[in-house]
């Protein structure tokens, strides 16, 4: 069987049996694939927010799912009935913008001082603590903090009852970030959890590929047991990079009017993409 030359989506799908594309980067919630350690992340992030500990700090090189990881719990705590913001990415260097930014996200009235601001999250804080109500502020890409605002990251941590932190913090970043809260003492003496999340095991890539075809519509086998350890060792186990292989292998295989992918397809694939 030869697949046509066009490459519409529809005709790419329909020729896999897929419903929708089971390889997109797009950090969708329902394609990511839980391992032991993003399990263990998630547990970690839930109890750090429902026991009002304050600092919560996911690590993890590029593409190990950080994004994705953020909004499965962003998710998680709007349905608990939180008031949770998120920032996805941290673009202002200085201390009233990044104050500013999170007033926003929690939908706060507009305010020109840094203390006006101070005091209007503030007082966010305590009428949610008067219903009850944890108030959670999620930053995604937190690689990108600054010294100045990472001290407004600290300060606003001050906020708290006798029992418990007023807001709760959960910082997603890569491994870089991890020596910028080293070296201030005052906010990595705040952390209250960590998590880190490393690439896959071998053993785990084949899971993940299938578990993101089944979300997809399809059940049945595509890759070869040789086409699985070819990706595992130019993917170093990052998910990221095995959905662009994947990806990419789905669609020469549909041109090559295949309708499974083998090693030989992914060794051709590699050679043409670039995952760095």
């Amino acid at each position: 069987m030869s697949a046509q030359t066009e490459t519409q989506p529809g005709v790419y799908l329909d020729f896999f049996g897929f419903t929708e594309r089971p390889f997109s980067t797009s950090p969708d919630p329902r394609f990511v694939y839980l391992t032991r350690e993003h399990k263990a992340a998630i547990a970690k992030c839930r109890y750090a927010v429902g026991e009002g500990l304050g600092l919560t700090v996911v690590y993890g090189d590029i593409g190990t799912g950080k994004s994705t990881l953020a909004r499965l719990l962003y998710g998680q705590f709007h349905n608990d009935g939180y008031l949770v913001a998120m920032l996805p990415n941290v673009l202002v260097g200085s201390a009233t913008q990044f104050l500013r930014a999170i007033c926003r996200a929690f939908h706060l009235p507009e305010a020109r001082s840094l203390l006006d601001m101070l005091d209007n999250l503030q007082g966010l804080l305590l009428d949610a603590f008067s219903r009850d109500q944890k108030v959670v502020l999620m930053i995604d890409e937190a690689q990108a903090l600054t010294g100045p605002t990472l001290e407004v990251i600290r300060q606003i941590l001050n906020f708290e009852s006798d029992a418990t932190k007023l807001l709760q913090v959960a910082l997603f970043g890569q491994n870089e970030l991890r020596g910028k809260i080293h070296r201030r003492k005052p906010l990595r003496s705040r952390i209250a959890i960590t998590s880190t999340l490393d690439p896959l095991p071998p053993e785990e890539v084949p899971n993940l590929i299938r578990y993101r075809m089944m979300v997809a519509g399809r059940r049945a086998e595509l890759f070869t047991p040789e086409a699985y350890e070819r990706i595992f060792l130019a993917s170093q186990g990052i998910p990221r990079a095995i959905c662009i292989i994947c990806d990419n292998a789905l669609l020469q295989a549909f041109l090559e009017g295949r309708d499974y992918v083998d090693a030989d397809i992914i060794d051709r694939v590699v050679q043409e993409i670039d995952l760095e």
